[in-house]
């Protein structure tokens, strides 16, 4: 039998966010650790403490690079920097990761550039939320890079022709075999 709702009154106030949301232009560096499900612990020794070393490391070389890390989940990892010369940073924190031989083998590794929309979730005091079409577009083409290789989205490709000296490789993607 059907129950009529309390009047919203008494329903109680929505808990506002801890901060607001705040859409802005960001560059992304995606990492996806495929090879850590597959690591086998030491004996006795906990098999997240890997994972767990080598997010602390890549947090480190992020904040150094003046970085959020947007999302930290499982497998994937997001920064993301905004402001002026923003692709060229995200792109030297992706060499900076590179050159310290930090992305473990196997790692998919994706850049975009784009608008996300982040802030303190209502209702969830002390969580933050990360959305936005650009991280779909990272998410995507963190699935079809190829092993140890980065996608670029399109965007990305003419702020690193100059620090290349040459337009960037086109490569297949692993699944769809479309070409980025």
């Amino acid at each position: 039998r059907a129950q009529p709702l309390p009047e919203p009154e008494s329903r109680g106030a929505a808990i506002p966010p801890s901060e607001p949301a705040q859409t802005r232009t960001l560059a992304l560096h995606g990492i996806e650790l495929r090879a850590l499900g597959a690591a086998t612990p030491a004996a006795g020794g906990d098999p997240l403490q890997p994972y767990a070393a080598l997010l602390a490391v890549l947090t480190r070389l992020a904040e150094t690079h003046q970085a959020s890390v947007l999302l930290r989940g499982g497998p994937i990892l997001v920064f993301g920097i905004g402001g002026e010369h923003r692709v060229e940073r995200i792109l030297a924190l992706l060499d900076a990761l590179l050159a310290a031989s930090l992305a473990p083998a196997g790692v998919g590794l994706a850049v975009v550039e784009g608008e996300v929309i982040s802030g303190g979730l209502p209702g969830s005091p002390g969580e933050r939320g990360t959305v936005g079409l650009s991280l779909l577009k990272l998410f995507r083409l963190l699935v079809e890079a190829p092993a140890s290789r980065v996608l670029l989205a399109p965007e990305i490709g003419p702020a690193l022709t100059p620090m290349l000296g040459a337009a960037p490789a086109v490569v297949e993607g692993v699944l769809t075999r479309k070409r980025y």
